[in-house]
C-alpha cells in the first residue's frame, strides 16, 4: 500500500522544493567524513566560538554541551571555568557512505569474500620448503 509520501510525484516535489540532489547529499557526507577537530581550537588551544568553526566542521557537530565549573561554597562560590563537550556526527559512518556511493566496496557487493590466514614460521630454507605447497595452491586460486 502506498502512502501519500511514498508516491514518486510527491517525493520528486519534495526533492525539488528542498533542493535535495545527489551532489548536495554527497557534499554533506564529505563534510561529515572529512572534518578535522583541530579546527575547533585556536593557536593557543582554546575552543573557538561555534560561529568561527569552518563550515566543514560546523556541519559535523551533532551538539555542544557546556558546564560551568565552580570553586568554593556559599557566598564564596566562584566560577573558575567552563567545560565544553562537543559531540560530532559519526565520521566513519560518513566515510562509509561515501565509499559505498563511489563503489569502493565493489567486491563486497558482488558477494566475493577473501579468507586470509597468517602463518608465522621460522625463516630460512626449511620454512620456504614448508610454504611451497601452500604457495602452489594460492597460485591456482588466483587463476
Amino acid at each position: 500500500m502506498m502512502h501519500g509520501g511514498d508516491s514518486p510525484q510527491i517525493q520528486a516535489y519534495a526533492r525539488a522544493r528542498l533542493e535535495i540532489t545527489q551532489d548536495r547529499v554527497l557534499q554533506e557526507m564529505a563534510h561529515i567524513g572529512f572534518h578535522d577537530i583541530r579546527e575547533a581550537f585556536d593557536e593557543n588551544g582554546n575552543l573557538k566560538r561555534i560561529q568561527d568553526f569552518p563550515d566543514r566542521l560546523a556541519r559535523s557537530v551533532a551538539g555542544i554541551e557546556f558546564e560551568d565549573i565552580y570553586a568554593g561554597t556559599g557566598a564564596e562560590r566562584v566560577k573558575i571555568g567552563r567545560t565544553a563537550k562537543i559531540k560530532l556526527i559519526d565520521k566513519l559512518g560518513g566515510l562509509d557512505k561515501i565509499a559505498r556511493h563511489l563503489g569502493m566496496y565493489a567486491n563486497e557487493t558482488q558477494g566475493a569474500t577473501a579468507n586470509i590466514q597468517l602463518v608465522v614460521m621460522p625463516s630460512g630454507a626449511a620454512a620456504t620448503a614448508q610454504l611451497e605447497p601452500a604457495l602452489d595452491i594460492m597460485s591456482l586460486v588466483k587463476k
